[in-house]
């Protein structure tokens, strides 16, 4: 797998990232087992958003991530944050949903 520097980091990332956008179809063992062969194929860049699956798909992928074993460390996740949707009054925001699925990751 080709890899990119980082700025002036000194770090390098996968030139492919693997999108997490609809990973919440997925179980967290075929999650996890997605997650696993990417990083087997050098894939260590992932791309994800508060609002992929109304917040799901980066659940799912933090549980998947942890049943992998693969080291937090070495991975470089990508995301955006704070895109505003119209929802239902009974729904929680995209953003309110992401500051429960990061607070529970940590």
């Amino acid at each position: 797998m080709k890899k990119i520097r980082i700025g002036q980091s000194g770090v390098s990332a996968s030139q492919i990232a693997l999108g997490v956008m609809r990973i919440n179809r997925l179980d967290r063992k075929a999650a996890a087992d997605l997650i696993a062969a990417a990083y087997q194929a050098g894939i260590n860049f992932f791309d994800s958003a508060d609002i992929y699956g109304a917040g799901r798909s980066s659940m799912i992928f933090g549980q998947a991530l942890q049943d992998t074993g693969i080291d937090r460390d070495k991975i470089f996740l990508q995301s955006k944050g704070g895109i505003i949707l119209k929802m239902a009054k009974s729904m929680v925001t995209a953003s309110k949903a992401n500051d429960m699925i990061f607070q529970k990751a940590i």
